[in-house]
């Protein structure tokens, strides 16, 4: 959520913001980092998805931002076995699929955990139709 007033502002200034910004972004990366990884640790694996995949994570530009909260992310998506998927999707709510499945996209992209996740995705497409697919490729911003 960057100031649109900052755009008037001298250079120097606005790379402060930005600067501001990403800092507040990895310090958010880092707590959600802790809650999902004690989540993970005591069995709690929807819990742990939802604390990963919450936050700013579409707002910023720089990659290895993304990078480090996609870490947090696979870290619990590569925790996933193909039992825990029903119960998942389950307690999921529909605006959750979404970046789910950018995230789903982007494990696969990296090999992470590949046959869970294309069950994965094959669920939420059962679950939530085509349209998740087409809003997850369309939408420029990556995670």
């Amino acid at each position: 959520r960057r100031d649109l007033r900052l755009v008037n502002r001298p250079v120097a200034a606005w790379e402060r913001a930005m600067a501001d910004d990403e800092a507040q972004i990895t310090a958010e990366i880092q707590t959600r980092s802790a809650t999902a990884g004690r989540l993970l640790g005591n069995g709690d694996k929807i819990g742990a998805l939802r604390a990963a995949m919450e936050g700013p994570y579409l707002s910023t530009k720089n990659q290895a931002l993304k990078d480090s909260n996609y870490e947090n992310v696979g870290r619990v998506l590569g925790a996933l076995a193909e039992s825990d998927l029903n119960g998942l999707l389950s307690a999921l709510s529909d605006e959750e699929l979404d970046p789910l499945m950018k995230f789903v996209y982007r494990a696969l992209a990296v090999a992470n955990n590949s046959p869970v996740m294309l069950r994965l995705h094959a669920k939420i497409v059962e679950r939530a139709g085509l349209g998740v697919v087409v809003r997850a490729i369309a939408d420029r911003r990556t995670v």
